[in-house]
């Protein structure tokens, strides 16, 4: 297992998130690969994806698959008119003809999906008053821990942070598959667009959702980056079970087998600490560069904040925990 991997959200302080938020899930036997469920309470995982919503342009284009203890295996796509003929164009290729014609400028239409027989079928559909961004914030479900994106860092964490209050975004664990899969796998492109040899869906066998519209649409890319995760999972855990998100958590976040840094017995020597274990400052460049190289030694490319998070760091407790702990930031 990697040491930790991190991410960074833009305007967000660093956070920690250690066990106590990341709690166990267990598997339901589940055709459609899977919901998730624990003893106690309801957890929820949302696979989402955006279109549009970066800088000034307009969110057009928004889903969550939804995987939770709360409900069957579900999906939610959010869509609106814009001033843009090519979303229009992509949204009138991918809805049935009587729902696009049905939509007017200034109502976000919420399209609702279940998972039966291997196929999403459309239950329901209705407008509400309002864009994309604030109908999607309404309905995350309260129980949601972790949110997957592909590529999350690059843009969905931005558009999050958008369109979610910082304080409630805090109380969610953002993941970025294609940085796990990136970690395992090394294909001529991580591109989720194409199905053809040497890309993740051709290699994971993601399923045709060529019935639910193209891609670079939201429903059609959140359900392939599902199914390429789900099966990269199980690739390497090396099972013949049903993929499920317990999959995901016991290899990509849950791993017993941590990766030992090499030498790390290091920064637990008691010269580098006074008696509240905190270090002592005529040591502190010295333990805190010697760390920095080695996570870079291994593989990490850190960056100016990871850095700056190292370097305001005192306490022995929160150094042992970049070694066994997984670090969500985004930036």
């Amino acid at each position: 297992m990697p040491v930790p991997f991190w991410f960074t959200i833009t305007g967000r302080k660093d956070c920690i998130y250690t066990s106590k938020k990341i709690m166990l899930l267990h598997e339901t036997r589940h055709k459609s690969m899977g919901n998730i469920v624990t003893g106690r309470i309801h957890e929820t995982a949302l696979w989402i994806d955006f279109e549009g919503g970066h800088g000034e342009h307009a969110l057009w284009d928004a889903a969550m698959i939804v995987d939770s203890t709360e409900t069957k295996l579900h999906a939610i796509r959010l869509f609106m008119l814009t001033a843009n003929k090519c979303s229009n164009a992509k949204l009138k290729a991918s809805l049935p003809k009587h729902i696009f014609e049905s939509l007017r400028k200034n109502k976000c239409c919420v399209a609702k999906y279940t998972y039966e027989n291997e196929k999403w079928l459309l239950q329901q559909c209705y407008h509400e008053n309002g864009n994309v961004a604030g109908t999607f914030h309404k309905l995350i479900p309260k129980s949601t821990q972790y949110i997957l994106a592909w590529n999350m860092r690059a843009h969905d964490a931005k558009i999050l942070s958008k369109i979610v209050p910082a304080q409630e975004l805090q109380k969610y664990t953002l993941l970025d598959p294609l940085l796990w899969f990136r970690k395992y796998f090394t294909l001529p492109s991580n591109s989720l667009a194409k199905n053809s040899a040497g890309t993740p869906r051709h290699t994971m066998k993601a399923r045709d959702y060529s019935y639910l519209g193209k891609t670079h649409t939201s429903l059609v890319d959140s359900l392939h980056m599902r199914d390429v995760t789900l099966h990269a999972a199980l690739e390497i855990a090396k099972t013949n079970s049903s993929p499920t998100f317990e999959t995901v958590k016991d290899t990509f976040l849950q791993k017993k087998e941590k990766e030992k840094i090499e030498d790390k017995h290091w920064m637990f020597d008691t010269i580098y600490w006074d008696s509240n274990n905190k270090l002592e400052k005529k040591h502190s460049k010295q333990f805190k560069k010697k760390l920095i190289q080695e996570l870079e030694n291994q593989g990490h490319k850190l960056s100016k904040e990871q850095k700056c998070a190292i370097n305001a760091t005192q306490k022995q407790a929160t150094f042992q925990k970049y070694l066994t702990e997984s670090w969500i930031h985004v930036t």
